[in-house]
């Protein structure tokens, strides 16, 4: 049970201020008996999603610099490489819908065709982000070509295959490219192209493309791997192209040493950081323009960010057409 002191304490300390009025408090006693119940109803209001927590900010805002590796000579970054090949090698063959979304219910144990159906429908609003986006920063996102770099079981891939001409879904896990095979074939989606990245070369030798996406993938890749790869990717966006893509750039205290890193027995499934500032350099180095940076929720924890830009340059086949209307003129 919950009394009118417990009530105001929640306010107080979850929202910052003193209740309205007594009728709000009343409210609240009528309708809700026990204490977790409370102060979840608190956690998850509109006015507690407004809120910054002060301390959290503060303390992040003015973090102290690591070291955090983010180079290593080819031989360590193909070491690097086969770590994550084998982790996500392991999690494709045993718990693939889990490794997309690591909720219970999406264990091979307890997948139902209705889990199956809920987790595939989540991919549109995350294929649909990339339009809300472009709206948002006047930034239109044509068709053609959409690489999908950690396409996994096909969970956006599906959404992504109505929004584009053709897509190309990389993963580094076969087990991964076999259920979103599967998924092609169940939908009868014939717009897809399958591409298993055995070895960074192969990273470096996928063909250019008009949109670049990847949420939920990039940090589960060491700072290494994160940047020659999205180095490689942003390379490969065509004039009049763009990109959408998630990582965690900042976790409080977050160290990486390469060499450490090898030397440790592997896990499950890591997650890492790679620092906003190279990332910013990466977009510098390829000539492209940053329209949106915001803050997001798809790791659970403070420091995720979703980047949204476009290759602004012009095709050559853009400074033809204008060179000859210029020329009839």
């Amino acid at each position: 049970m919950i009394d009118k002191a417990f009530v105001e304490a929640c306010y107080r300390a979850i929202l910052g201020r003193e209740p309205e009025n007594e009728a709000v408090v009343r409210e609240c006693l009528d309708h809700i008996d026990r204490p977790e119940d409370l102060i979840a109803e608190f956690l998850t209001s509109d006015e507690f999603a407004r809120r910054l927590p002060p301390k959290s900010v503060e303390q992040n805002y003015c973090y102290k610099p690591t070291q955090i590796d983010v180079d290593a000579p080819r031989s360590k970054l193909d070491r690097l490489f086969e770590r994550h090949k084998l982790q996500w090698r392991a999690l494709g063959e045993k718990e693939p819908f889990w490794s997309v979304l690591t909720v219970d219910e999406f264990r091979s144990a307890n997948l139902t065709d209705t889990g199956l159906d809920a987790l595939y429908s989540t991919g549109k609003e995350h294929a649909d982000l990339i339009d809300l986006f472009a709206r948002r920063t006047r930034s239109p996102v044509g068709r053609g070509t959409c690489l999908e770099l950690g396409c996994g079981v096909g969970r956006v891939t599906k959404h992504l295959a109505e929004r584009f001409d053709k897509i190309l879904a990389v993963d580094i896990s076969e087990g991964n490219l076999r259920q979103c095979r599967k998924m092609a074939a169940h939908f009868g989606i014939k717009n897809i192209e399958f591409i298993l990245m055995q070895s960074p070369a192969e990273v470096a030798d996928l063909p250019s493309v008009d949109f670049f996406y990847s949420t939920i993938v990039l940090q589960h890749n060491s700072p290494p791997v994160q940047k020659f790869t999205l180095d490689c990717m942003l390379s490969k966006i065509k004039p009049g192209g763009g990109f959408f893509f998630q990582t965690q750039t900042y976790t409080l205290g977050y160290k990486f040493d390469v060499d450490e890193f090898l030397a440790t027995p592997l896990n499950t499934m890591d997650m890492h950081c790679l620092p906003m500032h190279e990332i910013f350099r990466l977009v510098e180095k390829h000539h492209l323009s940053i329209r949106e940076v915001l803050m997001d929720w798809w790791t659970g924890n403070y420091g995720s960010h979703t980047f949204f830009g476009i290759n602004a340059r012009k095709s050559i086949f853009d400074l033809i057409r204008k060179a000859r209307t210029a020329h009839e003129r």
